[in-house]
């Protein structure tokens, strides 16, 4: 008696969708909206990875041909830009600064003699800096050990 009242069951799942309630039908809706957009940024990101990875064999290929940092640096910036770049080019930057005249074919100059203190202030910022990685990177706390850190 009770399979009587309960009417036909749906056997496909077209069916199952067009006797469902108005809720279960939003439901389906925001999901497959949400599965769409997941797969085309899936695809994006597949794509951008994709770009990435030539670039970076190109910059590696570039590299692995120079002998000198010069050499590479000036390679380097013919490619199109890529992060591998934009890191060697802050690289050499950070390097020139500080050894100053020992890329001389690099065409920056040399930074003017430091007499406002700056160079204080760098080594300060530097140390900070290495004190808090080895903050992040010291495993005594991390490992319920009490003894206070470095």
């Amino acid at each position: 008696m009770i399979l009587q009242v309960g009417g036909a069951v749906p056997t496909t799942p077209w069916e199952l969708i067009t006797t469902s309630s108005v809720a279960t039908r939003v439901v389906l809706v925001v999901l497959t909206f949400f599965s769409v957009l997941s797969w085309f940024l899936i695809v994006l990101k597949w794509r951008q990875f994709r770009r990435v990875r030539r670039r970076a064999d190109r910059f590696f290929g570039t590299v692995e041909r120079t002998t000198r940092l010069e050499e590479a640096y000036h390679a380097v910036m013919k490619l199109p830009p890529s992060p591998y770049g934009r890191l060697l080019r802050e690289g050499e930057s950070v390097f020139s600064e500080l050894t100053p005249g020992t890329l001389p074919e690099t065409g920056t100059a040399p930074p003017p003699p430091c007499t406002c203190g700056a160079w204080q202030k760098a080594s300060t910022s530097s140390r900070i800096i290495s004190q808090f990685l080895s903050l992040c990177f010291s495993t005594g706390s991390r490992f319920g050990d009490p003894s206070p850190l470095p």
